[in-house]
């Protein structure tokens, strides 16, 4: 598969191509009124279950929660 200058991203229409060895790769993704912790995960195979983690998206500043304020955060990520 020829895929210049593209790489692997999952999107709602398409697929696009690996990131090649040794190079790097930034995704901006802009939240616009999601709140509250939401879930990322790799798209290959075997890591598809093995990397994850939480995204944390805080209110934003000068409102409140819709609960008490927390006292403090631990993140917990269960895995196999």
């Amino acid at each position: 598969m020829e895929c210049p200058l593209r790489i692997w991203t999952i999107h709602k229409r398409h697929i696009d191509c690996p990131i090649k060895l040794g190079a790097s790769f930034s995704y901006e993704i802009i939240f616009t009124s999601e709140e509250g912790t939401l879930w990322w995960h790799a798209q290959s195979d075997w890591s598809q279950a093995t990397v994850h983690g939480p995204i944390f998206v805080y209110p934003k500043v000068g409102t409140t929660y819709p609960f008490p304020k927390p006292h403090a955060e631990f993140p917990v990520v269960m895995g196999m």
